[in-house]
């Protein structure tokens, strides 16, 4: 808004309005960030792993999120399992003739197939675009966004951590990685964002900006908090169990080498179990080495099943006693053996109640059922993810909570069960409020005393579901993008000539040469630099490559037509384990429309600014609270030395407390504001105060 105090000439306000409109409209045009779209296309800001480039120059191998450590946790839940039963099996005296085999799953890759969304801000931070993925992301459209602040979206106490830190960013005008944060989705539930950005900054080093992307990180960093949290919890199960625990690894010349043990072992055998490690089961106990379990756990190790032994008598030269153990298949190739001292049944039976209150506490839900489908026991995680206490669901059955097993295919599944012992499907619960969710259940079916049950574990579905979902949106996206972007991407050797090994299609639309022409070296993408440009941009990259970071450049070619052009480019080297680059990876935009539009914005800058510095009256650029800035004029006519006394002040704090009228100053002033903010312009007397408190009268004109 523009406030002008004294002589209103309306012809100048006019013509200054007119240039105001002139100046947003390009100002607009000029804030769509071409370039940036470089770094959501090719992945250079979003930290993608160079080994995921490298096996396919023209495909995107995601990253494996998920491996070895996942096998390894689910081995160590199949080993508590064993735990659990065996405990049982020690506190009932019945050999148990459980077969507990659990098949390993496997989680589907959870990669950053490119999900990032592109963004700039202005030096306040108000976003003055955001790329379409946005939408993947947090479900916003990007015009939603656009005049708002990523503290418009964040939760109270996010935003204010958040804004902290982004103005020390400002203050300094530097650049931030990695600034994790939490967004709300259009839905309500919050996201949690990796956040990158660069300063943009004019000529004379004033900050105009910001441009950076976000990358969902919310599903990559639920799944690593949980893993760690269940290997936390697992491996402290295992270390404190008061049984007896011995690992075992086939090798492939048939040699089964001792791996691991826990505290109790050494404690029941009376030994220091660890200098056994790196042995053979022979080698370690020289008394089994004339017995059928040496084979019978290579047996295991390569077949699986468990084999159960009861009041066994083992001696050498440093143990002898009796033992009660359970062996069985961990993972292809690995087993492990839970024993306990016969003759300490009675911390057997401490082991149950510890290992009751670890079923009970446990992260999944657990149920366990009889023939007729009716529950008899659950943990504490079953009766959360239902809603029901733990009383309600013992008088329940499975088709009171699971839709997809009602009364008349249950008695078909219990005796498919009974054939295949154990199962792991996927199936819907459906908790107190009616709401269905996807589960996966393990199953197991048991036969104890003579009792056959069914005991499952409930993993809640949803989460995986649209981490899926939003997997095969990001991999749609990502090609759409590749396929639109306004420029072109390339991986090249590290060489002065920078012959490329890949260039995308966009290389023709912006250099009048197709990719066929670069990758056959028809003409080397050094050839089209204007000259003296090519030794800075040759300097630069060299730096860039030297201290391992990214590059950004701009720099001018000749076309084929013979027309120059500005290109800006963004890329970074792919190094091998050695620390040996590899290849160069990046993105090119053509930057000449952005740069003259630039140019002539500047100058309309400066013809504006000279305008509004000359003119006789006063006038103030206001928003609605307080004054934005002025000229010399609207100082000198409130009594004030300089413009900045001015500045982030309101109107009502040069006024008295009641005008003329006898109405409140700031009262009225809100009113009039309200009125040219809904696009009625006002003009009207006013009485204003000075710096001094002299006061004074004046025709005020007030118009967005």
């Amino acid at each position: 808004m523009c406030l002008c105090v004294g002589k209103f000439c309306k012809d100048g306000i006019d013509a200054m309005t007119e240039r105001f409109r002139t100046n947003r409209q390009r100002k607009k045009k000029d804030q769509q960030p071409t370039g940036l779209l470089v770094a959501g296309g090719f992945g250079l800001l979003t930290g993608i792993n160079s080994t995921a480039m490298a096996g396919n120059r023209n495909h995107f191998t995601p990253p494996a999120a998920i491996g070895p450590e996942l096998l390894g946790l689910v081995g160590i839940v199949c080993l508590l399992i064993a735990i659990i039963l065996f405990v049982l099996t020690v506190y009932y005296r019945r050999k148990s003739h459980a077969a507990l085999r659990i098949s390993e799953q496997r989680y589907r890759n959870l990669v950053e197939a490119n999900s990032d969304w592109i963004w700039e801000t202005d030096h306040r931070g108000v976003y003055t675009y955001v790329s379409p993925q946005v939408k993947a992301i947090l479900g916003y459209e990007p015009d939603d966004l656009i005049g708002k602040t990523p503290f418009d979206i964040m939760p109270p106490e996010e935003a204010e951590r958040v804004r902290c830190q982004f103005e020390k960013y400002v203050e300094q005008k530097e650049s931030f990685q990695h600034l994790k944060n939490i967004a709300y989705h259009i839905d309500g539930h919050e996201i949690l964002l990796e956040t990158n950005g660069i300063p943009i900054l004019d000529k004379k080093g004033n900050l105009s900006g910001y441009r950076g992307i976000d990358r969902n990180i919310e599903v990559r960093h639920r799944i690593e908090r949980q893993l760690k949290e269940s290997q936390a919890k697992l491996s402290s199960i295992i270390q404190s169990s008061p049984m007896g625990i011995l690992t075992y690894e086939l090798m492939p010349d048939g040699r089964l080498v001792l791996t691991g043990t826990n505290q109790a072992a050494e404690e029941i055998l009376g030994i220091d179990v660890l200098p056994l490690t790196g042995l053979t089961i022979e080698e370690a106990f020289p008394g089994l080495a004339e017995s059928e379990l040496p084979q019978r756990y290579r047996s295991i190790c390569q077949e699986g099943g468990n084999f159960h032994g009861n009041n066994y008598e083992y001696q050498d030269a440093h143990i002898d006693g009796f033992y009660e153990f359970d062996a069985f298949q961990t993972s292809p190739g690995k087993m492990a053996v839970l024993f306990s001292d016969v003759a300490e049944r009675m911390e057997t039976q401490r082991s149950l109640e510890l290992t009751q209150f670890a079923m009970d506490h446990l992260s999944e839900a657990a149920f366990w059922m009889d023939s007729e489908a009716n529950f008899f026991y659950v943990n504490k995680a079953a009766c959360a993810a239902l809603n029901y206490s733990k009383e309600e669901l013992l008088t329940m059955s499975v088709p009171d909570i699971d839709p997809d097993f009602p009364a008349s295919v249950w008695p078909e599944h219990w005796k498919q069960m009974r054939l295949e012992k154990t199962a792991r499907f996927e199936s819907h619960h459906r908790t107190r409020q009616g709401r269905v969710f996807p589960v996966e259940i393990t199953a197991n079916f048991i036969t104890y005393d003579d009792t056959e049950y069914i005991c499952a574990f409930a993993r809640d579905m949803t989460e995986q579901k649209q981490a899926e979902s939003a997997l095969l949106e990001s991999q749609r996206s990502t090609s759409i993008l590749l396929g639109n972007l306004p420029g072109t991407a390339y991986r090249c050797p590290n060489e002065p000539d920078w012959p490329m090994d890949f260039i995308s299609e966009g290389c023709l639309p912006m250099t009048g040469y197709s990719s066929e022409d670069f990758i056959n070296h028809r003409v080397e993408w050094n050839d089209l630099i204007v000259p003296e440009d090519q030794s800075i941009v040759w300097e630069k990259i060299q730096q860039a490559v030297a201290n391992r970071e990214s590059y950004q450049l701009q720099y001018r070619i000749h076309c084929r037509d013979g027309s120059e052009k500005w290109l800006w480019e963004r890329g970074c080297g792919v190094f091998d384990d050695k620390g040996n680059i590899r290849f160069l990876e990046g993105f090119i935009a053509d930057e000449t429309e952005r740069i003259h539009a630039i140019e002539a914005l500047r100058e309309s800058e400066a013809k504006h600014r000279l305008l509004f510095t000359a003119a006789n009256d006063a006038i103030f650029i206001m928003d609605e609270l307080c004054f934005l800035d002025c000229n010399p004029q609207a100082a000198s006519l409130y009594g004030c030395n300089t413009i900045d006394e001015l500045l982030q002040k309101s109107p009502v704090d040069f006024s008295p407390e009641y005008q003329e009228d006898g109405r409140l100053s700031a009262e009225k002033a809100k009113e009039v504001i309200d009125l040219v903010a809904g696009g009625k312009p006002q003009r009207f007397p006013w009485v204003h105060c000075k710096l001094n408190g002299e006061l004074f009268y004046a025709e005020v004109s007030l118009n967005r």
